[in-house]
């Protein structure tokens, strides 16, 4: 079930990188809905595996590496969405940073799917 949400959030960033020139609406709200969507995966991971303390209490493995990777997909969520909010509002030196972290954030994003099918 997991796996599958979590393709599910990788449809909603695929489908909302597509719109982002067509459709900048529609672009933020699919984007917003897989943060949400992420997010809410994260809550769920962590109250029913004990997430974080499995990665404190076990040594240094594969799971630290998903770990530390799923970490900076909530950084750059929490990026993107500033960034994002800064596009919108006008600041047009934002548009450029918003594109290239965007980039680093698709990369980790997958990077944690597929260390997840490992886990």
């Amino acid at each position: 079930m997991l796996h599958l949400a979590s393709s599910f959030v990788l449809a909603l960033i695929v489908v909302g990188t597509w719109f982002r020139r067509k459709s900048p609406r529609l672009h933020v709200g699919l984007m917003v809905a897989a943060f949400v969507v992420d997010l809410s995966l994260v809550v769920y991971i962590e109250a029913t595996r004990l997430a974080i303390e499995t990665v404190s209490t076990t040594p240094v493995s594969f799971v630290h590496l998903h770990a530390l990777i799923s970490t900076l997909v909530l950084v750059a969520y929490v990026a993107q969405l500033t960034l994002g909010w800064r596009v919108l509002t006008g600041v047009g030196a934002a548009r450029r940073v918003h594109a290239t972290v965007g980039i680093a954030f698709v990369s980790l994003r997958s990077l944690n799917y597929l260390t997840s099918l490992f886990l």
